[in-house]
């Protein structure tokens, strides 16, 4: 191999090649917000606050709502004895929510730990 081709190796192999940018999101990106996620978000807000009205202040603290699918409301406690009161009031919960909160269409509360 003559002197300049290696010399030609040498360089090609040293310098790193820059990296690819990434691609813009944007109008995408909006439309996903617009099309999927706030139709969710708009949905759930209304039962969250229907929630807060429902419970007392002292159970509500050890309850928090995760996920609104299917017409099943998720809810997580920190211990079992709150599972309890909230399994205690979960007929009155799905009517009252049913009742304020039509565009949910909640059908059941499923409580976990």
């Amino acid at each position: 191999m003559d002197e300049t081709k290696r010399f030609y190796n040498t360089v090609k192999w040293r310098t790193k090649k820059s990296p690819a940018r990434p691609a813009t999101l944007g109008t995408d990106l909006l439309r996903l917000m617009e099309n999927r996620i706030e139709p969710g978000h708009n949905r759930f807000e209304p039962v969250e606050e229907k929630w807060r009205q429902l419970l007392p202040a002292h159970i509500r603290e050890h309850c928090k709502l995760k996920e609104l699918s299917g017409g099943i409301l998720k809810v997580a406690v920190d211990s079992p004895s709150y599972m309890h009161q909230i399994r205690m009031r979960k007929v009155e919960l799905v009517r009252e929510l049913k009742k304020h909160c039509r565009a949910a269409r909640i059908k059941d509360i499923k409580i976990s730990l």
